[in-house]
This record gives structure tokens, sequence and C-alpha cells, in this order.
């Protein structure tokens, strides 16, 4: 028997720009060497190529040369990939090296497209593990209610922990009555908002089994505020019957008979059943694409400049 704070763990992309999150900082900067090389490379094969033919090299296409270059970031993100691999080869029709050094880039550039479009979407359906303290709980944006249970309201009013305090006086009394409610309704919430909900845990549990669907369950979490003091036995002083308790009760725990009758009788933590076959994806909002489209206002503002 504890009480814990359970509540579900924001979503990944309400945290994090997951656009960066596919490939460690090591690979990004790979792919920059690379694409510098290709660059280089692409502009050394034209100026060759151009020398051989007795035809003066401009800088003007050279620069353009570096343009469709750096359209290799840009075909990771799948726009353009095929106008990039269609111009690259228009703008190099007389030099085969320069074919195969655009086409091995435009093929390295499929293979990472593949791995980070595979990435975005496992991000896009995955929760965060940002909560996992009570100081988290205190600064973190997530509302806050208790139990309604006489041991709740003394605790909280006679607390000295500050982090409590902070939750209860920031997230809790703003609330009014809605602060202390029932578990029906304190675990309704945790399911439809972000909000964390003190409660008996076996209580919990209960209702989540009965009511929360099967990838409801992976995002929840929970954290102890406090502990309860464990439930004791109690004897008359002096009783002869004080060391046959022990033993039986000692003996009850050895042998895992006091585990059985709990988890049989006790509800059980929920678990995340991912090879439940079920598939479910999450709708993509404007708070996920939310860094694409200022990366894309800030392209924009650069083209238009003059």
């Amino acid at each position: 028997m504890k009480t814990v704070a359970i509540y579900k763990q924001p979503p990944l992309s309400s945290v994090n720009n997951i656009f960066t999150l596919p490939f460690v900082p090591n690979v990004w900067i790979v792919l920059f060497i690379v694409m510098s090389v290709f660059a280089v490379t692409l502009i050394f094969l034209i100026w060759m190529s151009n020398w051989l033919h007795g035809v003066e090299m401009k800088l003007s296409f050279a620069l353009d040369t570096v343009t469709l270059a750096l359209l290799f970031l840009m075909s990771l993100t799948g726009y353009n990939a095929h106008l990039f691999s269609g111009i690259s080869v228009a703008a190099a029709h007389y030099s085969i090296p320069a074919r195969i050094a655009t086409f091995t880039l435009f093929l390295c550039a499929v293979f990472l497209f593949t791995s980070y479009a595979a990435c975005i979407v496992v991000l896009l359906q995955s929760a965060s593990k940002t909560i996992n303290t009570i100081v988290d709980l205190a600064n973190k944006p997530i509302t806050f209610s208790v139990q309604d249970t006489k041991h709740n309201y003394i605790y909280f009013n006679e607390t000295v922990d500050e982090n409590i305090k902070k939750i209860y006086f920031e997230k809790m009394k703003p609330q009014g009555a809605k602060a202390f409610t029932s578990p029906e309704i304190g675990v309704e919430r945790v399911r439809n908002e972000f909000h964390s909900y003190l409660v008996e845990i076996t209580l919990a549990y209960n209702i989540i089994a009965k009511t929360w669907q099967e990838h409801e369950k992976c995002s929840l979490s929970e954290t102890e505020l406090y502990k309860i003091p464990l439930l004791t036995l109690y004897v008359v002083k002096k009783s002869g019957y004080k060391d046959v308790f022990k033993q039986k009760m000692i003996q009850q725990h050895e042998i895992g008979l006091k585990y059985r009758i709990t988890k049989k009788i006790m509800p059980q933590k929920q678990k995340c059943s991912a090879n439940s076959g079920v598939i479910r994806f999450n709708s993509v909002t404007m708070k996920e694409i939310y860094p694409a489209l200022i990366f894309l206002g800030y392209g924009i503002c650069a083209s238009c400049r003059k």
C-alpha cells in the first residue's frame, strides 16, 4: 500500500526539436563534411571538363554547382530530390566523372533520407522522460490534484518540504475544491489532460485496468511524494504470541506467499502492451512541424533579399 503521483509523460515533440534528434551531432558533422567534399569535387570536375573542352569557367556557374550540392541536405527532407538529380546531371551533361559524383551523392542522400524519415515517425509517437522527480512536478507546467482523504489534507497543510509546498500553493490552491477529488475524476484527468494525481496506487491501477486503452498506458509514470509507514500487527504487551507472529510473517515473506497473495488480490501496475498487435499513430499537429515552418520562413526571407 503506497501513495504516488501518477501522470503521463509529455510527447517528445513538445519538449524537443525532433528534426535534430534522428542523428547524433557527429553524424550531422559528417553530413556537412560530405556535402562540402562533394561541392568541391563537382566544382573541380566541371572546371576540368570545361578546361579540356576549351570552355571558360565562369564564377556564376561554379556557384550554381555549389548551390546544387547544398540541395543535398534539402533532399533529406524529401523535397525536390528528383529535381536535384535532374538539374545536377543536366549541369554536368558533358562530364562523366561529374555524373558519377552526382549519382553517388544522390544515392547517399536516398539512404540517409530513409533512415531520417523512419526515425522521425518513431519520435512523433514517443513520449519524453522529462518528469521523474518531485522537483520536476513542482517546476514543470503540469496541473496537480490529490485524492480526497483526511491525511492528504493534513500533510499538504503541514509539510515542510519546499517542493511540495510549491506544488500546494501554486498548483493546488488556485483550483479550490477541485484540488482534492475522487480517484475516478483524478485518473480521468490524467488520461485526458497534462495532469498529475496523487492517489493510493491500488485504486489507480484498478481504474486504469478498467477504463484505459492499451496505447494510453505506455506513457504513464509515477513518483512517490512521501512514504507511508508500513502496516503493523498489534499484540498485547509481553504476549507469548509475539514471536509466533514474527516467525510466521518472516516465513510467508521468504517463501513468497505474501507476494503471491498481494499480487492476486491487489490490482497490479498496467504494462504497456507493445506487442498487442494494435498499431496506433498519433496525428501530427502544428506543434510538431513548428520548427520546420520557422526554418521555411527564414529561407523565404533570405531568398527575397535583393
